[in-house]
């Protein structure tokens, strides 16, 4: 059989099963059909689809030549641009978007072509752009700053990777001004210190891409996905380094018996980030303001909360921060859950195509790889011998760890 004819065959046995896997989702009946495991199938396989489509030179370009298109994001996020293109009926021209923005008018056409390859935006008529679907998503001022921090921030310091490997030996730098990030921004900073004091404009789009970052739409799963709070009913959570308090209010929502102290650096309990939460929840969390690197002050908690922590930090940081919270820990009572990532081996399965990518992304910005289990388990035993692994749950890169203090 030619190598022609088993491209065909294989691409009718993707069709088949995609048609199959419709079906299914159709069956589920969810309203966001995007989430489903028959939709991820779905997308897995017209994927597969376009790479036997193409030949292997032209699908290796294609693949290669994928940074214009975050190229056309960045012009469109900093010049905003999809603010200015109606949403709805209506188009907007050419003409009036260079009016609008002042763009060269070059760029913008350029910016848009590259986009509406990735169907992102439509052009209906002859220079007349509108929004579409997928498009629309960049008028969300969350998600918009996750893009942009990623075609802006962190491609910058990805250019960069190769060149801090082979200035260490090959081997991912220690010191911030040796990583990919210090090397682009020319820092001897850790990315976060350098928002804080060089870049507060970068650093407000941070803490807004964040927000996008705790939506499960835009890495798909959510820790109670992964992890059952069920037997936490009556708990109290302590949401460490928690932020906004993301996390803690959508489980407040889900779980009503448990109650929420949500910590970090910027933390406090006010009125209005009171007044801004639901009715049903505002006495279920409040504010402590603490820098995680110091010792806990709320002792024996029923539950002590990392998540997406310590894939932000070194390894002897990582431990000074477990650490604190095993000294806060009542034994054989309090867990901590480390809602994290971990880079699968042997049959623990294989990276979704998001957490594959943020990989790589946390290599650049941070010098920081995912550790595989046997690493994970090695930190564990060096922060203390009294802390143990009860239960572990893992699904495409993402982990979460039950741990507890014996005593």
């Amino acid at each position: 059989m030619s190598q022609s004819s088993e491209k065909i065959d294989k691409i009718e046995l993707l069709a088949k099963q995609i048609l199959n896997d419709a079906g299914q989702c159709r069956a589920e009946g969810r309203e966001d059909i995007s989430l489903s495991d028959s939709m991820k199938k779905i997308s897995s396989s017209c994927t597969e689809i376009a790479s036997l489509a193409a030949t292997p030179r032209n699908w290796v370009i294609k693949t290669a030549c994928s940074y214009t298109t975050c190229m056309a994001l960045s012009i469109i996020l900093e010049f905003g641009l999809q603010k200015h293109i109606r949403d709805g009926d209506g188009t907007t021209s050419l003409d009036e978007l260079v009016q609008m923005s002042g763009v060269n008018k070059e760029v913008i056409k350029m910016a848009l072509s590259q986009c509406m390859l990735s169907f992102i935006f439509e052009e209906p008529d002859p220079e007349q752009f509108r929004h579409n679907d997928n498009s629309r998503m960049l008028l969300n001022e969350n998600y918009a700053a996750w893009v942009q921090f990623r075609c802006d921030d962190s491609y910058t310091a990805g250019a960069y990777l190769t060149q801090s490997l082979k200035e260490n030996n090959l081997q991912i730098a220690g010191e911030p001004e040796k990583r990919a990030w210090g090397i682009a921004y020319g820092t001897n900073k850790s990315f976060y210190e350098w928002y804080n004091s060089e870049d507060p404009v970068r650093g407000r789009r941070f803490d807004k891409q964040m927000a996008a970052s705790l939506d499960n739409a835009t890495y798909g799963v959510q820790i109670e996905e992964i992890f059952s709070f069920d037997k936490f009913q009556n708990a109290t959570l302590v949401d460490v380094g928690g932020g906004r308090g993301q996390n803690s209010i959508r489980l407040a929502g889900r779980f009503p018996g448990m109650s929420f102290i949500v910590q970090d650096l910027y933390c406090k309990n006010d009125e209005e980030r009171v007044a801004q939460l639901p009715a049903n929840i505002r006495d279920k969390i409040s504010w402590q303001r603490h820098d995680f690197t110091t010792p806990q002050p709320t002792k024996e908690a029923d539950v002590y909360l990392l998540s997406q922590i310590l894939m932000d930090h070194q390894p002897d940081s990582c431990r000074v921060i477990v650490k604190h919270l095993v000294d806060a820990m009542a034994p054989n009572h309090s867990v901590l859950l480390i809602n994290d990532y971990m880079s699968p081996t042997g049959d623990e399965g294989k990276f979704t195509p998001m957490n594959s990518a943020l990989n790589l992304h946390m290599l650049a910005i941070l010098g920081r790889a995912f550790w595989s289990r046997k690493e994970w388990e090695g930190f564990f035993a060096s922060v203390s011998p009294c802390l143990k692994l009860r239960t572990f749950n893992f699904t495409g890169g993402r982990v979460v760890f039950e741990l507890y203090k014996e005593v």
